[in-house]
């Protein structure tokens, strides 16, 4: 099987870990089949390509902080993974590492290991809210393009036509804002907290009327994590001071984000909810 070249780097290369893959895959293959073990090549090497090229680690660089954030990031948002709804990433990616250490590269394997399975329940609850984005991204834009076009439903259009494109680039706030409150309903659904429900419902309505249409920019998840955080400050959930508190790691832990990373981005918000506040 031939596997995709890596990146390039001083030590640990491409071409030992190139070897280390292969092998690796070939035990996979002699244990599960033929068909797991290609599944296996294609995941193994994306993520070691994310290691490499995106994070600039070598082997011997890799740690457990970003091995999580590779998971949680990147690998979480592969599309064909998250259509199989994620089942034996975790393991595969925890038998590598082990793999790496047993011949002599990375020394905390174990410890990655350990973090990973400890981090996979979260993994496959991002892999299940991206799913549903997905389908939901899918039907949202459906309703637009049916909205755009009256008419036209059962009748074939052309893909290259550019006023078609044009009318869905133009509804990317109404993509974004949707998605957005998809995952606020969907977490405050889990906890059964309407208030908080009714409360990200108004953030994310003062955020998408204002001039600046920060919706349209930053990742949504954080986007959304931090309108919920938002929401459970207004409603004595979360005392500020505190750090978060054990209902502010809930919230992080629900989207696979850092803590850190959501009180940030609600600081940011608070901007824009105060313009809209003074101009209203």
């Amino acid at each position: 099987m031939m596997m995709p070249e890596l990146g390039h780097t001083p030590d640990n290369g491409p071409a030992d870990l190139k070897l280390e893959i292969e092998e690796f895959i070939r035990d996979e293959i002699l244990r599960y089949g033929t068909e797991r073990g290609d599944r296996a090549a294609v995941i193994i090497n994306d993520f070691s390509t994310c290691m490499l090229e995106d994070y600039k680690k070598k082997v011997s660089e890799w740690d457990v902080g970003t091995v999580r954030t590779c998971l949680m990031k990147d690998v979480a948002d592969t599309p064909w993974i998250i259509r199989e709804g994620g089942r034996g990433v975790v393991p595969l990616i925890c038998r590598f590492l082990l793999h790496l250490h047993d011949h002599g590269h990375l020394p905390d394997a174990v410890a990655m290991a350990n973090d990973l399975l400890a981090t996979e329940p979260a993994f496959m609850r991002l892999i299940e809210m991206n799913q549903k984005e997905m389908d939901l991204f899918a039907d949202v834009v459906l309703d637009l393009f049916l909205q755009q076009t009256p008419g036209m439903t059962g009748v074939e259009t052309n893909p290259a036509d550019l006023s078609v494109s044009t009318t869905i680039s133009t509804n990317e706030a109404t993509i974004r804002k949707t998605l957005i409150r998809h995952r606020c309903d969907e977490f405050c659904e889990q906890f059964s907290d309407y208030p908080v429900s009714e409360c990200c419902a108004h953030l994310i309505r003062d955020l998408a009327n204002h001039p600046d249409s920060p919706l349209l920019r930053g990742d949504q998840l954080l986007w959304s994590a931090a309108i919920i955080y938002t929401a459970c400050q207004r409603e004595n959930l979360v005392r500020r001071g505190t750090g978060g508190g054990q209902f502010g790691d809930e919230i992080a832990l629900y989207f696979g984000i850092r803590l850190s990373s959501m009180r940030s981005k609600a600081s940011g918000m608070k901007k824009y909810l105060a313009q809209q506040t003074r101009g209203s």
